[in-house]
């Protein structure tokens, strides 16, 4: 199927390299039956700066997982005031 070799032609490390610095959310369940934790580990690796995040017991499908969703609030929270407060601490910004 076309959707699988395309999502299989993605080169993720390389995606995850590219990415920094810029923030980045690794989030994975100790269980997942799909993608082995080893391959979080790697790509945050690979990231340089990411926030790596194991859930306890959680399985691939982390979107149903309630604490899942809490860490990624969290984090989205935790990147907008990190935002916010760089806009007034950067001279080029202030008006």
């Amino acid at each position: 199927d076309r959707w699988v070799r395309e999502l299989r032609s993605i080169r993720t490390v390389s995606c995850a390299e590219a990415l920094a610095p810029r923030p980045l959310l690794v989030l994975h369940g100790s269980d997942d039956e799909v993608v082995p934790v080893f391959d979080a580990r790697v790509l945050a690796d690979a990231h340089g700066g990411a926030d790596l995040r194991i859930v306890d017991g959680g399985r691939h499908a982390l979107r149903h997982d309630p604490r899942a969703v809490a860490i990624l609030l969290g984090w989205l929270d935790r990147q907008r005031n990190a935002a916010a407060s760089s806009r007034f601490t950067h001279p080029a910004n202030l008006h």
